[in-house]
């Protein structure tokens, strides 16, 4: 069920967020790192960061899966 909801996430964001998310999250690196290579500030990747955070949460809520 986890596994299926975040799979279900990832597939509604559109690529450049999925992307952030994906880098951070699943790669580890740095906010710094992110925004060098997207060629963004650093302050852009962590207000997407924290808009992604929280729509996750409240994705996972939905879905039934408690967080």
């Amino acid at each position: 069920v986890l596994k299926q909801a975040i799979n279900g996430f990832l597939e509604s964001l559109d690529v450049r967020t999925r992307v952030i998310f994906m880098r951070r999250y699943w790669y580890s690196m740095s906010v710094k790192d992110i925004a060098d290579g997207m060629r963004l500030s650093e302050s852009h990747v962590s207000v997407i960061l924290h808009r992604t955070r929280n729509k996750f949460k409240d994705y996972l809520t939905k879905e039934g899966v408690f967080v």
